[in-house]
């Protein structure tokens, strides 16, 4: 998922779970898996079943046309990103 406009890291995958919630039917939700956020704030990354992403990018293009505004969109990656670690959003590693 690839964002409008570059959003901090940390707030990456709340805001990626809002777009998801407010543009894809409940049912698919479960499908989303491994969310992370990637390093340059322009989005996430994220995992989905590859007989599922077909609903995600309907679901995006239909908001598009009916409501001719979308702030992101999905796409299937073709090389991973780099992603923030998980333990950047909490201050980092121990020792």
């Amino acid at each position: 998922m690839t964002f409008a406009k570059p959003v901090r890291t940390s707030a990456a995958v709340d805001q990626a779970w809002s777009y998801i919630e407010e543009s894809v039917p409940a049912k698919n939700h479960e499908n989303v898996r491994g969310m992370r956020a990637k390093k340059d704030g322009s989005g996430v990354v994220f995992d989905v079943w590859e007989d599922k992403i077909e609903r995600f990018t309907y679901a995006v293009e239909y908001i598009r046309e009916r409501d001719g505004h979308v702030d992101f969109d999905i796409l299937k990656c073709k090389a991973l990103p780099e992603l923030v670690e998980e333990e950047d959003f909490f201050g980092g590693g121990g020792s």
